[in-house]
């Protein structure tokens, strides 16, 4: 999948967008016309051998359908790797390398497909290897500075931050750690940071895989 880093798209009005930076280098502006959604998900597993980057949207056009965008899916994030979003205005972003409109024939046999997957072989917790065990994520978000990190009662650590259209002065940062149990109930996962962030402010990750950091952590809450 294209990043898009080196390659400009321009609209003739200015978007919100996030612009994602991998080692100080920009590597995409995630926007688009008339959208409704953009979501940033880092995220990593006790199986994983590495973190993943997934950046994905939706966006409204004329008619009944939404166009579902993804820019990326499950970018490799190596260990040490450093990570910066910025929230801001603009009407250069770059080009969205996969969009699918919810009422085109793929869309919907891959709705289909999926549906039955769950009927015939819905979603249970299973035993997982902890060979991954040691992923967390500093993260500075305004004043707050934490660091997240998996334990041994959690398989997955995530952190999104996401923009909609309801509140397009902000995006809301979320960071957790949680089971498969707790996935599943949708409740009881570990919350370290829950942030909102403005126009023009950024948060920044760096990424360990063996939990080196030495600094002090926000206490966590439990939801």
């Amino acid at each position: 999948m294209r990043s898009g880093a080196a390659d400009k798209r321009y609209s003739l009005y200015k978007m919100r967008a996030i612009e994602i930076q991998r080692n100080e280098t920009v590597i995409c502006v995630v926007g688009v016309p008339q959208a409704l959604l953009l979501s940033v998900d880092l995220s990593g597993d006790v199986e994983a051998s590495v973190a993943g980057l997934s950046v994905h949207g939706m966006a409204e056009v004329e008619g009944d359908a939404n166009l579902h965008l993804w820019w990326f899916n499950h970018l490799e994030i190596l260990d040490g790797d450093e990570l910066k979003f910025r929230f801001l205005e603009t009407d250069e972003v770059s080009p969205c390398p996969e969009i699918t409109a919810s009422d085109s024939p793929e869309f919907i046999a891959d709705q289909t497909e999926y549906e039955k997957m769950l009927k015939t072989n819905p979603i249970s917790a299973r035993p997982m290897i902890r060979n991954f065990s040691n992923l967390s994520f500093e993260v500075n978000a305004g004043s707050k500075l934490i660091v997240a990190a998996l334990d041994e009662d959690r398989e997955f650590l995530s952190a999104r931050l996401t923009w909609n259209n309801f509140r397009p002065n902000s995006c809301r940062l979320s960071v957790s750690s949680f089971s498969q149990i707790e996935a599943l109930a949708r409740k009881g996962r570990k919350e370290w940071l829950v942030e909102t962030v403005q126009l023009d402010e950024t948060c920044l990750f760096k990424v360990s895989y063996n939990r080196s950091f030495d600094t002090d952590t926000q206490a966590c809450r439990s939801t």
